[in-house]
């Protein structure tokens, strides 16, 4: 699941981007994501996304996991029960900021999109992946604007050990200033 939130976490910030270029695709790979999304000029704008120090901060509000032992499942109910957030920050350096196909294009061989709607402030993504033993759907619906995004994500195990499983869970980007050299990615 950590690695399916770091992709969609990816896939949410490469939508951050500015509010002319439109990409609107069915059916797609990763691949085809990012070339139409550098198409569209979204991809090679300079205000994709704003250099500086992003902020995230992920609230998880559901989360179920079967074929998990009775710890974890204590351990995924406490989480989820809690009113907190996780936040994490992430330095965007002005070369990542004009190049963040290279950095965040939330593409991966093992997904397949779908569709994959970004333009206009607007984000609707459905994706498909496979991971060894397990194949998860994603579903993020959400707004952005070159310095937020604001995303729900659900996400459901379909096959594979925890099957039947499901995460649901709201992401709140924002830049908040320019890069301090204390990120938690450091």
């Amino acid at each position: 699941m950590k690695q399916t939130m770091l992709l969609i976490t990816c896939a949410a910030l490469l939508a951050s981007c500015d509010k002319g270029p439109q990409v609107d695709l069915k059916n797609a790979t990763g691949n085809q994501v990012a070339k139409a999304v550098t198409q569209s000029r979204a991809g090679s704008s300079a205000s994709f996304i704003e250099p500086g120090e992003w902020q995230l901060r992920t609230k998880i509000e559901q989360m179920e996991m079967p074929g998990l032992s009775a710890d974890d499942e204590a351990r995924m109910k406490q989480m989820t029960a809690t009113d907190s957030a996780d936040t994490t920050n992430h330095c965007v350096t002005p070369a990542e900021a004009k190049k963040p196909m290279t950095n965040f294009s939330g593409t991966q061989k093992s997904c397949t999109y779908d569709h994959y709607t970004m333009g206009a402030g607007q984000i609707d993504i459905a994706m498909v992946c496979q991971q060894p033993g397990e194949t998860q759907t994603s579903h993020i619906v959400g707004t952005y604007t070159p310095t937020t995004l604001s995303a729900d994500i659900e996400s459901r195990t379909t096959a594979g050990r925890h099957a039947g499983g499901i995460m649901k869970s709201h992401i709140d980007y924002q830049r908040i200033g320019e890069c301090t050299g204390k990120d938690d990615d450091e």
